[in-house]
């Protein structure tokens, strides 16, 4: 008989029935579980796995304390003119030169021209602007990421959710608008759970940094080695600027899971908001759970997947608390 599932408000009745249905048949007892090759179930972690997007907030919330040293030369090879690359130099220059603490003016000088600057190489690059957010690490150590991310998703869940408006430094340029707040979603952990009591194993594949992710990651139940994403080589123990290929975004989530979870078996859920997940989510065997952002290329995906006789479920974003930080372990 196949169990009811309760995962938390905010899951509709379809969704959660298809839920119950896949575990039913995938899972441990189920008439399709195969001991000899568990299933597993693969999550986006932005903007899937909470409200909000944990790797735009370490970016903002690191550089705010001057926490990167932005000190190795190749970080500012990327970048270019038209990128603002000199205005990005000597605002970074300016709040690392004071002693002490620097002052507020100057903290948002940068925090301005940092959002101006990514949002032009962003124009640029496109999806490969997250392989410089997770270059700028650069000089840190691994823990030290971790503990920074930790406690920015501390103070981030006590913000709204929105953006925050920062006036241009010089009063003649527009403002630039960062991203604010972040909130986990219980429902995403209660699922986790229910996923791996049933022998179907769960992993995180992100296009953020997976040092900075696992620190979320972890508050949902996540295994930390189970948490897949943009990586940077060490030396003596700090980060370089240099990335260990594949890149995880677009066909790099579909090359990762080959590489770390199984060469053949495709994941039997896919739980996605559809940035960089287009591909990932063409590459679930069974049920592909849209985070609806509202994104009209990603329903096109969906009514396309359904035409051909796929489970593509659609879920709206959860209700979320004032406050949400704590874990589901299980």
């Amino acid at each position: 008989m196949k169990a009811k599932l309760d995962l938390g408000p905010g899951w509709l009745p379809e969704n959660l029935e298809a839920l119950a249905d896949l575990i039913a048949q995938r899972g441990k007892g189920g008439p399709a579980y195969d001991p000899a090759h568990p299933p597993h179930a693969v999550f986006d972690w932005d903007n899937t796995c909470l409200a909000g997007d944990l790797g735009d907030a370490f970016f903002y919330g690191a550089c705010t304390r001057r926490a990167p040293p932005f000190a190795d030369p190749a970080l500012w090879d990327i970048l270019t003119a038209d990128d603002e690359r000199d205005a990005l130099l000597i605002a970074w220059q300016a709040a690392f030169a004071a002693p002490g603490r620097a002052a507020r003016a100057t903290i948002d000088a940068l925090r301005w021209q940092l959002a101006r600057s990514f949002r032009l190489l962003s124009r640029r690059l496109g999806d490969r602007a997250y392989g410089w957010q997770t270059q700028i690490l650069a000089g840190m150590t691994p823990n030290q990421v971790e503990a920074l991310s930790d406690l920015i998703l501390e103070e981030e869940s006590r913000r709204p959710l929105g953006k925050e408006s920062i006036p241009a430094p010089d009063g003649r340029n527009d403002a630039e608008s960062i991203p604010t707040g972040l909130r986990l979603y219980p429902q995403i952990g209660q699922l986790r759970m229910r996923l791996e009591g049933a022998g179907i194993a769960t992993w995180v594949i992100t296009a953020t940094s997976e040092v900075i992710v696992r620190a979320g990651a972890h508050r949902l139940g996540f295994a930390h080695e189970r948490v897949i994403g943009m990586r940077n080589t060490t030396v003596n123990g700090r980060l370089t600027s240099t990335l260990k290929e594949p890149n995880t975004w677009g066909e790099g989530k579909i090359t990762v899971i080959r590489r770390d979870i199984h060469p053949t078996q495709r994941p039997i859920l896919v739980v996605a908001d559809g940035l960089t997940d287009r591909d990932m989510l063409e590459y679930g065997a069974d049920v592909r759970l849209v985070i609806d952002r509202s994104l009209p290329y990603l329903r096109e995906q969906v009514e396309a997947g359904r035409k051909r006789g796929e489970r593509w479920l659609v879920q709206p974003p959860f209700p979320v608390a004032e406050r949400v930080t704590s874990a589901i372990q299980g």
